[in-house]
């Protein structure tokens, strides 16, 4: 069942990204050879018109393979220029480069609305007001009291989080763990400075102060009303995701980043607390949701090999009137390559140690 899920998580994020790319170039005209889901050695293949579709062994990537491109792996002797993605104007190729993207987030906002439309009762954000301190936690020693509003959250990095609900309160404990954090709280009216480490709690694996705030209320959504919260969900899912990205480029947090284990890892953990089959499906929902946004965003950092990187090329070429030569771009990509197969190293000694060490 592990396998299966990552497959249906990973698998489905890879297959829409590939997929988008497919449909911008075969718009434009663009010969494409193949239309690869997974690595490795080809299980499955078929061909429709000119472009073979594949499924090969490892579900864990996928690729187009366009004329033009320098990694392409197919002869383009006799493709004529206007069929290759360099032949093409500068804009069609943004749009080919950044439809993968446009489909992660299109895929995202699809599944949030979907969940609401399914589940249609949500428990709206509770104020970030202290209803409870646990006896003898961080918090209790602190100085922390019950009815308290906190207003602000000043990290060691002096980054300041005012929170708009009692979720926000402790977003980022787990990048901060056993440092010091002061909460300015509004205490009958007055402003009162605390300070407090969060301690790992054993039994969830995560570092806590000891607090809890009111349960919010519940409300029945419409139909209308499940569509506008799948976009504020979506805002939200990649609201959070670029604060983290904010921390790492700060150097914070580094610990916590996951890769394909880290995925597995979750996945299993999260699905083994459904209460039901409708529960797993829109557990599973959520984590697709969730890392397609993930996968969209990490795609558009200025790295050669990720779209983003791509499309910064273009626009230096266009500025400048005039193509990278094939050294430079293939210098390009081999430097990019390294640096993603250093992280993906990175991620995989952080995943395998966080899971040893747990």
């Amino acid at each position: 069942m592990i396998i299966i899920y990552f497959i249906l998580v990973f698998g489905s994020i890879i297959l829409i990204h590939e997929l988008g790319h497919l449909l911008a170039a075969k718009a434009f005209n663009v010969y494409c050879d193949e239309f690869a889901f997974g690595m490795g050695p080809k299980l499955i293949s078929k061909k429709f018109n000119e472009t073979t579709y594949s499924v090969r062994l490892l579900p864990i990537g996928g690729f187009v393979a366009m004329a033009g491109e320098a990694d392409a792996g197919f002869d383009q002797s006799d493709i004529p220029i206007q069929r290759t993605i360099k032949g093409i104007a500068k804009w069609k190729q943004v749009i080919i480069m950044l439809a993968g993207v446009f489909m992660n987030f299109v895929l995202a906002l699809v599944l949030f609305v979907s969940i609401n439309l399914i589940n249609p009762t949500i428990q709206l954000p509770a104020t970030p007001v202290i209803s409870e301190v646990q006896s003898g936690s961080p918090a209790d020693i602190g100085g922390f009291l019950a009815d308290d509003e906190i207003i602000k959250v000043i990290y060691p990095s002096n980054d300041v989080v005012i929170p708009e609900s009692f979720s926000d309160v402790g977003m980022y404990f787990q990048l901060f763990p056993e440092q010091e954090i002061n909460f300015i709280v509004n205490r009958d009216g007055q402003e009162v400075s605390l300070f407090v480490t969060p301690k790992l709690d054993e039994a969830s694996g995560r570092y806590l102060v000891g607090i809890s705030g009111k349960a919010g209320e519940l409300k029945h959504l419409t139909r209308f009303e499940a569509i506008t919260q799948g976009f504020k969900d979506l805002k939200a899912s990649s609201g959070l995701i670029l604060e983290g990205f904010k921390f790492l480029f700060k150097g914070i947090g580094l610990n916590q980043i996951s890769g394909p284990i880290g995925i597995i890892d979750q996945t299993n953990q999260i699905m083994t607390q459904a209460q039901s089959f409708q529960h797993s499906v829109l557990i599973l929902m959520v984590l697709i949701a969730t890392f397609s946004v993930n996968l969209g965003i990490m795609n558009l950092l200025p790295l050669p090999m990720l779209d983003g990187g791509r499309v910064l090329i273009l626009m230096i070429e266009k500025i400048f009137k005039r193509s990278l030569s094939k050294n430079i771009e293939n210098a390009l990509m081999f430097g990019s390559f390294l640096v993603i197969v250093a992280l993906m190293v990175f991620t995989v000694f952080n995943d395998i140690s966080r899971i040893i060490f747990r």
